[in-house]
């Protein structure tokens, strides 16, 4: 299929500029409007109501020239995330995403909730001092946690196997002044049930948290394009039946 014509000049010719790019390679329509407003937001430093309400507007030779580097990019079905380099999640509103490091999902803000949930309205000497999470990925659980229960001088040990992933944790938990709460150590998880785990074997948690790999193998085969190619496969393959490193943590969660 030809590309669509790049020669736009308003927030309206470009908008329709990114969404024909997107839909020439398979992607939805109501995916395709959303990610070039997102695109257009990053570019242009205006928020959506604002693009709309200013459709008629000129963009500069440069904000073209980056959408059309943007749109590019999306033509190779690269997660709008990476391309903008941040994004909001739970309760921060700026976290830093970077490839191949797992982007979080609206599900990932679920088990926020969830865990708040748990301690919702306990008094102060039942919060959690000390937590573990396995898997940080960017460090959004972590640090929406922390963030949360900031009053509570709650601290939390992550433990991951990726240093891109190690890397970018560590910068999330600057950016949002949480890097002495927040101690990240690359090692497999799966050291701990072999008792060698280095960690002090004194030191006792309070909660336990993870969103560990879960697709199984057979499920790994059909993911779309944004997924499959650019997300690192050791943050969502979960074994044969989705089960490995799950079990792995509720084993040792016992000790």
């Amino acid at each position: 299929m030809d590309h669509p014509s790049d020669d736009f000049r308003t927030i309206a010719e470009a908008r329709a500029y990114g969404i024909a790019c997107q839909l020439a390679v398979g992607v939805e329509e109501s995916e395709a409007e959303s990610t070039t407003e997102i695109l257009l937001e990053e570019v242009l430093e205006l928020k959506r109501a604002e693009l709309r309400r200013r459709r008629d507007t000129l963009l500069s030779a440069a904000q073209r020239e980056t959408l059309r580097g943007f749109l590019e990019r999306r033509r190779s079905r690269e997660p709008v995330q990476y391309i903008v380099g941040h994004w909001p999640f739970y309760n921060l509103e700026k976290l830093l995403v970077r490839r191949p490091t797992l982007i979080p999902r609206p599900e990932t803000e679920e088990l926020v909730e969830l865990v708040l949930r748990q301690f919702e309205g306990a008094a102060a000497d039942r919060m959690p001092k000390r937590m573990m999470e396995i898997g940080p990925g960017t460090g959004a659980i972590s640090i929406a946690l922390l963030k949360q229960w900031k009053k509570f001088s709650t601290s939390c040990l992550a433990i991951e196997l990726c240093d891109h992933a190690v890397t970018l944790t560590r910068e999330n938990s600057r950016l949002h002044g949480l890097q002495e709460s927040l101690e990240v150590i690359l090692c497999d998880f799966r050291l701990w049930v072999q008792n060698s785990l280095p960690i002090p074997a004194q030191e006792k948690f309070d909660l336990l948290v993870s969103n560990p790999p879960y697709i199984p193998s057979d499920d790994m085969l059909i993911l779309e394009p944004e997924v499959s190619d650019y997300e690192d496969r050791a943050a969502l393959h979960g074994g044969e039946d989705g089960m490995d490193l799950i079990l792995c943590i509720l084993r040792a969660a016992r000790v």
